[in-house]
């Protein structure tokens, strides 16, 4: 608790209130969002979540069941496979977890194939698979 007193202390001190406001602008430097339609990104925003986490929190484990998407605002994050050995580094605007988008499909992507964890404090942005889908019935461009 005392940590995340500390990190978010840390985090709105050096940020402004612009940094901390995602926009289609950011969410389109990713590719999948990149080809969006604006009513779907609003939508979208409208719809997300914050989580925070601190350095060496597990985001999420491998073999969990997959039902969110993760937008890095802010820090940078670790894809850990096997042993827990370091497949490669995330920084602020990659989407991760993006998979559990598509388990609906009969893909084989209803568990995670990847931990990821926390390098440094991390603010994200969070869909949830039911609420992403209701978003593209709505706004399906």
């Amino acid at each position: 608790q005392l940590a995340l007193a500390w990190a978010m202390s840390r985090f709105l001190a050096s940020t402004s209130v612009t940094a901390g406001t995602l926009s289609h602008e950011k969410l389109r430097k990713s590719p999948f969002f990149a080809d969006c339609d604006a009513a779907f990104l609003t939508r979208l925003i409208k719809d997300l979540s914050v989580e925070l986490f601190t350095a060496n929190d597990m985001i999420m484990k491998k073999g969990e069941h997959a039902d969110k998407m993760y937008y890095l605002m802010m820090g940078e994050v670790e894809i850990l496979l096997g042993n827990n050995v370091r497949v490669a580094k995330l920084q602020e605007g990659t989407v991760f977890g993006e998979m559990a988008m598509f388990n609906h499909l009969g893909t084989g992507f209803s568990r995670r194939s990847a931990t990821i964890r926390a390098l440094n404090f991390c603010d994200t942005r969070v869909i949830n698979k039911d609420r992403f889908h209701a978003i593209l019935k709505q706004q399906p461009k």
